[in-house]
């Protein structure tokens, strides 16, 4: 399977009907008391655009969309215009500092993984955007604004953005303590959903005037995976000359060659977004002749990554319910 940074047609998605669903275990005792567990740690949107459908030219859009995707086979950006930026009301920011905390810098940590809040009372839950907009549908550049400490940064020379994982690289690492914040827009990663794979349902209903059933779902990741990785998060093999900070959202098996020795590999900050607990996050191999160093996302050293030495990386958490990596 792979990505196609294509966005799915957004006349059609203003339309459509949809949204995130969780998945939870149900049981009721004979005394009507509910156990219930959740048994992911992210919500899943669903979309059925037929209610986009609004024109016989709209109609040949998605037909020609699906057709280029080779149907399910293929991921590709999808614009939820019900969730689609990272402020309230409005996409950019109001404060002039950014709508969403995307970390702090610790002096040494360049990278930072793009992500939304949503706060309701005393809970929080965090959304990692994989997917943020440089160029929107309209041809209106949009892309990402970040800010340390409150004052603006300036992409292409503080920092760089992926804009299809979402990485907020910094050529300097911003100062320990300091707030780093952003304001953007973002796509949803999508597919076709496995019925409308088997067949795009369309009815022709007038000489120039038709409708079709069609059903879209997120993706868990953006990133290119091959069909033997979907159980398993995908996996990444290739070189590095600076240090880099892992994400989940691009791979769970890390075969790392280090271009250098000295070299610095941290982990994602486990709480921001919460990662689920209680199982191996990350293999790492180092599969070249320089020895690294696998940190936290604090700095704090876990493992000295010699030539040849593979580890797992677990995620527990201590009595305050923080996160804690575990390297075995």
């Amino acid at each position: 399977m792979a990505f196609h940074n294509t966005q799915f047609p957004a006349d059609v998605s203003y339309g459509s009907r949809g949204g995130p669903g969780w998945r939870t275990l149900y049981s009721e005792d004979v005394n009507a008391v509910q156990q219930r567990i959740k048994t992911r740690d992210r919500a899943v949107r669903v979309f059925d655009v037929a209610y986009g459908i609004k024109s016989w030219a709209q109609l040949a859009n998605v037909l020609e969309f699906y057709m280029a995707r080779e149907g399910g086979g293929n991921g590709f950006r999808y614009k939820d215009w019900s969730d689609y930026h990272s402020g309230e009301g409005h996409w950019r920011s109001v404060t002039g500092i950014g709508d969403q905390n995307i970390g702090t810098g610790t002096g040494s940590l360049t990278q930072f993984q793009l992500r939304k809040a949503y706060t309701s009372g005393a809970n929080t839950h965090w959304r990692t955007i994989e997917l943020p907009v440089h160029t929107d549908e309209e041809g209106v550049v949009r892309k990402v604004s970040v800010w340390v400490n409150g004052v603006a940064s300036v992409e292409d020379t503080n920092y760089t953005v992926n804009y299809t994982t979402g990485l907020v690289t910094f050529t300097v690492a911003p100062t320990s303590g300091h707030a780093i914040t952003a304001s953007f827009q973002f796509d949803v990663p999508a597919a076709f959903d496995p019925e409308t794979d088997e067949r795009l349902d369309l009815s022709q209903d007038a000489f120039d005037a038709g409708s079709l059933s069609c059903r879209i779902r997120e993706l868990v990741t953006a990133g290119v995976m091959h069909t033997d990785e979907l159980y398993h998060g995908g996996a990444w093999d290739g070189t590095f000359s600076a240090n880099i900070t892992l994400s989940t959202g691009v791979a769970t098996l890390w075969n790392m060659s280090p271009t250098t020795t000295g070299l610095t590999v941290f982990l994602p900050n486990p709480d921001s977004p919460v990662l689920p607990r209680g199982r191996g996050l990350f293999s790492i191999n180092n599969a070249g002749a320089n020895t690294f160093t696998l940190k936290s996302h604090t700095g704090a050293t876990l493992s000295s990554m010699t030539a040849s030495k593979m580890v797992d990386v677990h995620l527990s958490e201590d009595a305050a319910t923080v996160g804690v990596w575990i390297v075995v």
